[in-house]
């Protein structure tokens, strides 16, 4: 009863340690999947990023592109040709105030618009070398 049974016995021990080997890799694979998850996550993030990045900056090197709604809005500060408000803009154009209120703010961070505060009231110019430039 010795032989054939121990051999069984010694087969089923060394069975029992690779399915305890098995589970505890089972268990580290949550860790494996997340860290790459992780890393495929970051690689599309930077590459989504890059292409934004060159949306915004495409076009020769040292020009700086806007939009064609910032450039309706530059358009209509020069028709207006004095400080004026977001809601004057957004008078003229038939935009929300507050969607001007963003491409102004825009234009002020990019050098094309001065920015002042009246009282209450936020008034932008448009800068003396950017008045004539089309």
């Amino acid at each position: 009863m010795g032989g054939p049974l121990r051999g069984v016995l010694k087969a089923l021990g060394y069975l029992k340690e690779g399915i305890s080997g098995l589970r505890k890799e089972i268990g580290d694979l949550p860790k494996v999947f997340a860290k790459q998850v992780e890393e495929v996550l970051d690689k599309k993030l930077d590459e989504k990023f890059a292409q934004l990045t060159f949306k915004v900056s495409s076009g020769p090197p040292g020009v700086l592109r806007i939009s064609q709604c910032e450039e309706f809005t530059l358009e209509v500060l020069r028709q207006l040709d004095h400080p004026v408000t977001s809601a004057d803009v957004a008078a003229v154009t038939h935009r929300v105030r507050a969607v001007e209120s963003g491409y102004l703010c825009r234009l002020e961070r990019i050098g094309i618009v001065d920015k002042m505060r009246k009282g209450r009231k936020v008034v932008f110019t448009l800068r003396e070398e950017c008045r004539d430039k089309r």
